[in-house]
C-alpha cells in the first residue's frame, strides 16, 4: 500500500513513523540489560569524594553514563528539604501585611529578594 499525503503530513506532524513495528520485549530487554551494564560500570568507578560537585561531575560524565546521567539531573534538582520555600513564604506574610496589602507582587518580589540576600 503506497501512503497518501494525508498519512505523510500525520506523520511529520506527530514525528512518527507509521509503519515501522512497535518494539519488541527483545528490544526492551536490550535497553535494560544497556542500563544495568552501565550501572555495573558507574558502581566500578567508586566514589569521587565529598569535594566533587555532583553537578560538574554528572556533565562531564553524561556521554559515559547517558541513563544514569537523566536520572541524576531528575534527582539533583529537588531540594533537600521545604524549610528554604517555607522561610520565604514566612517572609512573604511579614512583608505583606494588613497595612501593606496594595503592594504590586513586583515590589513584594523585589522586598523578599533583598530580605534573602541583604548581608
Amino acid at each position: 500500500m503506497i501512503p497518501n499525503k494525508s498519512v505523510s503530513a500525520l506523520e511529520s506532524l506527530l514525528d512518527v513513523d507509521l509503519y515501522t513495528p512497535a518494539p519488541t520485549a527483545a528490544a526492551t530487554v536490550s535497553t535494560e540489560q544497556r542500563v544495568m551494564k552501565e550501572l555495573k560500570k558507574y558502581m566500578d568507578a567508586g566514589p569521587n569524594g565529598l569535594s566533587c560537585d555532583p553537578f560538574e561531575r554528572w556533565s562531564v560524565n553524561a556521554c559515559n553514563y547517558p541513563s544514569l546521567s537523566q536520572l541524576a539531573k531528575y534527582c539533583l534538582i529537588t531540594p533537600a528539604s521545604s524549610l528554604p520555600s517555607k522561610r520565604v513564604f514566612s517572609t512573604a506574610g511579614q512583608i505583606v501585611s494588613a497595612r501593606r496589602n496594595r503592594l504590586l507582587p513586583k515590589n513584594v518580589y523585589m522586598l523578599l529578594f533583598l530580605n534573602k540576600n541583604w548581608s
